[in-house]
Formats: structure tokens, sequence, C-alpha cells
């Protein structure tokens, strides 16, 4: 019975030798293939560093520029509606004011033509307003990119950029 027992310790221990043998086999392999992979990692890596700093001095310098002339136009644009909305006042103003004799009153056809020209010129600029301010929201995606965009270290949050829909 002994003997028996013995054997059987005798087996699970080479079993247990062959498997650790095994094992450290393994670990060798995965060293030596490691080196190569972490050196391919940190090509990588310095690759995407050269690349987000060389868009960050091409991009950087566009910005104010592009927020000074879209500043402009937003207050071209701003002046236009300004303009617009006096004139519509006064349109409705001369389409309800009562005629005088010596003066030549409007068809129906023309009081429509002028509001249906009016309710076009609204439904462009707001048009023009709603694509302003996308404009503005994709400027402003912009500059916090570049703010949040820190070159030197390897782990940079992501960056969450708000769904233009639900703006």
């Amino acid at each position: 019975m002994i003997w028996v027992l013995s054997i059987i310790i005798v087996g699970l221990v080479f079993v247990l030798v062959q498997l650790l043998l095994g094992y450290q086999k393994r670990a060798a392999k995965l060293l030596t293939v490691q080196a190569p992979l972490q050196r391919r990692i940190q090509n990588y890596e310095e690759s995407i560093k050269k690349t987000a700093a060389k868009l960050k001095e091409e991009i950087e310098p566009k910005v104010d520029p592009l927020e000074q002339d879209f500043d402009v136009v937003r207050g071209r644009f701003d002046q236009l509606f300004a303009i617009f909305f006096n004139l519509q006042t006064e349109a409705a103003a001369v389409l309800e004011k009562p005629k005088r004799k010596d003066e030549v009153a409007l068809t129906p056809d023309d009081t429509s033509q002028i509001q249906d020209m009016m309710y076009q010129v609204r439904m462009e600029a707001e048009a023009i307003s709603n694509y302003l301010e996308g404009f503005r929201h994709d400027l402003d995606i912009i500059r916090r990119s570049l703010s949040s965009t820190d070159v030197g270290s390897a782990s940079a949050e992501p960056l969450e950029v708000e769904d233009p829909e639900e703006v």
C-alpha cells in the first residue's frame, strides 16, 4: 500500500515539475516577444505625439482669425436682421393702415406677395442663424480640443463632444 501511495506521489511531483517547466518556457517566450512589442508601441506613441504637435501647430494660429471673421459676420448678420425686422414692422403697418384717397391701394395679390417674401426672408434668416450657431459650436469644440490636447501625456482624457441635435 505504501508502494502505491509513493508511486502516486512521485507521479504527481513529476507532473508538477513538468507543468512548472512548461510555464517557465512560456514565460521566457513571452519576455522575448514583449520587448519588440513594447518598442513598436513606443514608436507608435512617439509618432502620435509628433502628429498631434504638428496638428496643434497648424491649427492654433488659424483659429483666432477664424473666430474674428466669425464675429464680424455674426455682427453683420445681426445688423441685417435688425434692418429686416424694422422693414417687416413697417410693411405690416403699411398693409394694415387705412388708405387715403390720394394713395394707390394695394391689391390682395400684392399684399400676399409681400407677406410671402417676408416669410421667405425670415426663414432664410433663421437658417443662416442656425448655421452660424452650428459654426460657433464647432469653433468651441476646436478651441476645447486644442486646449485639452496635452501632447506630453500618454493618457489624455477623451474629449466629450455634445450632440449638435441636443444643443
